[in-house]
């Protein structure tokens, strides 16, 4: 993560001091894939966790259908599962030429 802060900071310092924006793609990169795989991570832990507790996951004390209902809507939101993940493929394949 230090990698991602230091090119985020360098991005910056570049665009506010040269007017240069050529690290810009670069960083959309690894952030819409970070986005993306959180994302997923992120909802099929809280469905694991879900899954585990059997009946009682679904129950709303347990607080896990909160949960799921929180994170559930940002694998499909905003395109994140499909788009992110494209727009990672893309860079990384036009990039690998």
């Amino acid at each position: 993560m230090k990698e991602i802060y230091y090119l985020y900071d360098k991005m910056i310092n570049n665009i506010q001091k040269k007017q240069d924006f050529s690290l810009m793609a670069p960083m959309h990169t690894i952030l819409a894939g970070i986005k993306a795989l959180f994302c997923h991570i992120s909802y099929e832990g809280i469905k694991t966790m879900r899954e585990c507790c059997g009946g009682a996951g679904f129950h709303k004390y347990s607080g896990i259908s909160l949960m799921m209902s929180g994170a559930s809507p940002f694998v499909t939101l905003e395109g994140d599962s499909v788009v992110m993940n494209l727009q990672t493929a893309r860079a990384l394949l036009k990039n690998g030429r």
